[in-house]
């Protein structure tokens, strides 16, 4: 009887963490309290090169999941050595929509430099980077059938 009671309370475990993770969940503190955990919804992906331009929101928790990752393993680093108005390419603007109706904006500029809201820019490497754009081919094309 309790392996059968521990057996189910770890499969509801192992069905309730994986949901938490793809959502994005992250504690907020403010003004000396405490505020409930707020969720990313959805995410806008927004495309620059030249004139060509291109503009997606996604909103379902298989595609959230990959983005999230991307950016929380992205791992920027120093300072940019070039003078980023030189900087040729192109720009993905990527905003994550919260729970609480709040946004955060990261900007990516020619796989080489990513900042966060109106941070510092960062140095990013260039194949991590680079992997944002099969990330987004491969979510807008769906599973394979």
């Amino acid at each position: 009887m309790k392996s059968k009671i521990f057996i189910i309370c770890c499969k509801c475990a192992a069905l309730l963490l994986p949901l938490l993770v793809l959502v994005g969940c992250c504690r907020i503190h403010g003004q000396g309290k405490f505020v409930p955990y707020r969720v990313i919804t959805e995410i806008h992906v927004r495309y620059e090169n030249g004139a060509l331009q291109a503009s997606r929101l996604f909103s379902h928790p298989d595609e959230l999941q990959p983005i999230i990752h991307y950016l929380r393993t992205l791992d920027p680093y120093g300072t940019p050595r070039e003078n980023l108005e030189r900087v040729q390419g192109s720009n993905f603007y990527i905003t994550l929509h919260y729970s609480d109706g709040s946004q955060c904006l990261f900007h990516q500029r020619s796989d080489r430099y990513i900042r966060k809201n109106d941070g510092p820019w960062k140095r990013i490497d260039f194949r991590k980077a680079q992997h944002l754009s099969t990330l987004l081919e491969t979510i807008t094309r769906g599973p394979a059938q």
